[in-house]
């Protein structure tokens, strides 16, 4: 069961990230745009900021950390955790490359191809231990007849 254990750490870190982000979106807008760079003109964009960036991050958190306590689902977390943060770790990254003005964020590129790396690690365990219980369920069946 470690390797539940490990799948289950990984969504549990990602869903404190995701919510922490959330609720400084919803608390503190314009500080939080400020430090990527982005300036927020109107109460329309300040709105956006919170619906969009706190809203969207929110129920990703709430997924994750449904998924902690759900083992159907942690696998589809796993692979949430994958394609979202290499996603934006790739478009983050090729926009550093292509443009001239364009900020880049060490830190943050750390921390996403790190969670990248563990899901996937985590992924891959819990792929063996099914393929071990499959193997040793099914020799076991073989014995008995």
């Amino acid at each position: 069961m470690l390797h539940m254990r490990f799948a289950r750490l990984v969504l549990l870190i990602q869903a404190l990230v995701w919510a922490g982000l959330a609720i400084a979106y919803w608390l503190k807008p314009y500080e939080m745009t400020s430090a990527n760079g982005v300036l927020l003109m109107d109460i329309a964009s300040v709105t956006e900021t919170q619906v969009f960036y706190g809203g969207m991050q929110f129920g990703l958190a709430l997924f994750t950390g449904l998924a902690f306590f759900r083992q159907e689902l942690v696998r589809a977390a796993l692979v949430l955790i994958v394609f979202l943060q290499l996603s934006t770790t790739s478009v983050r990254f090729i926009s550093v490359l292509f443009a001239e003005a364009a900020s880049f964020d060490l830190l943050s590129h750390l921390y996403e191809v790190t969670i990248v790396v563990l899901a996937i690690v985590a992924l891959r365990l819990l792929d063996r231990w099914e393929r071990d219980q499959r193997e040793r369920y099914s020799d076991e069946d073989e014995d008995e007849d």
